[in-house]
């Protein structure tokens, strides 16, 4: 008998789609380590948690209830440089009520200080419990991949597309689901003087249909994880009103101190963007025009784009990702 399905979220994600010495909105245990991702290809198993907390800010918008599943954390966040260097939950953006750091972002930008206001205004950032298939015994890691604009949403998106009409694929583990390993590729995109990581090609391996060398490693390694897995909302760092206050206060007097050296400086220098910023006209500046490789065969006499992912030795050929590539392409012309 096939087990129910537990509801994570998957179908809200996709509607509201859109490593590192930082302190970080979460008070993570010392024995959890974290994820570090590497430039080219990477493989991680996203774990699914029970919803405990009432912190959790879609239990507080009433979007999801305590006790439902979810695979991740995604909310707005502060990410302050120095001197304090941290991440700060933000009041307004998750619960809607009124907070100084963004009273604070606003007046930054009114005066026309784009580089302060960048560091300051809150982003939204996705944050998952996860095991590495690659390194088993380290047990369940905590990963930050950053923007949900550059990971939650291209992962959601492609887990849809997936789907192919039917719900969207359930690649969080459960211990009672099939288990997945979500591979993707990290690309590093520079803009003037800053870099940061695009995540691109995401593919799900179905471990008992893609028959995955260590598969029972992986399994136990699951059944490990559920039995000692906590929930993430629960390990949450909500600040007062009255600690962001005194943030602002260290915030000023930095931003007050970097004024004045900037009087010594060029005037035309550019300021420096934040590294993983998700503004809208960053995403317009990476956007690059891909030429279609209709010219490329298939070498397994399917066809090229077409035929993508229909057959299990896709998972597995050398030209996966330029056939992706060929079947958006596709996609897009039959659109016009």
């Amino acid at each position: 008998m096939k087990k129910k399905r537990k509801d994570k979220g998957y179908t809200a994600s996709y509607d509201n789609r859109e490593g590192d010495s930082r302190k970080l909105i979460f008070d993570l245990p010392d024995n959890i380590p974290i994820y570090n991702i590497k430039e080219g290809s990477n493989s991680i198993i996203i774990l699914a948690w029970e919803i405990k907390s009432k912190k959790n800010p879609m239990v507080v918008k009433g979007h999801r209830e305590i006790g439902d599943w979810t695979f991740e954390m995604d909310v707005f966040v502060h990410m302050l440089s120095k001197p304090s260097k941290m991440d700060v939950f933000c009041l307004n953006r998750n619960y809607g009520t009124s907070e100084s750091l963004c009273d604070y972002a606003k007046e930054l930008y009114d005066s026309g200080k784009e580089k302060e206001y960048a560091f300051v205004k809150a982003k939204r950032r996705v944050y998952y419990w996860i095991l590495d298939p690659n390194d088993l015994d380290k047990g369940i890691k905590f990963y930050s991949p950053g923007s949900q604009m550059y990971f939650g949403k291209e992962l959601i998106e492609e887990a849809n597309e997936c789907s192919k009409g039917e719900s969207i694929i359930d690649f969080s583990a459960d211990g009672d689901n099939d288990i997945y390993i979500v591979k993707f590729r990290a690309v590093k995109e520079e803009i003037g003087k800053s870099s940061y990581l695009k995540y691109k090609s995401f593919r799900f391996i179905n471990i008992e249909n893609d028959e995955v060398d260590n598969a029972k490693d992986i399994k136990k390694a699951v059944e490990k994880a559920m039995e000692n897995i906590v929930s993430l909302d629960s390990l949450l760092i909500v600040k007062t009103e009255d600690e962001i206050k005194k943030l602002i206060y260290l915030e000023e007097d930095n931003n007050n101190d970097d004024d004045n050296e900037e009087k010594d400086e060029k005037k035309n220098k550019k300021s420096k963007c934040d590294e993983d910023d998700d503004d809208k006209e960053e995403e317009k500046e990476e956007k690059k025009n891909k030429k279609s490789k209709s010219n490329d065969e298939c070498p397994h006499d399917l066809v090229f784009g077409k035929d993508f992912e229909k057959e299990k030795l896709c998972n597995k050929c050398d030209l996966w990702e330029e056939c992706c590539d060929e079947q958006a392409a596709i996609k897009k012309r039959n659109k016009k």
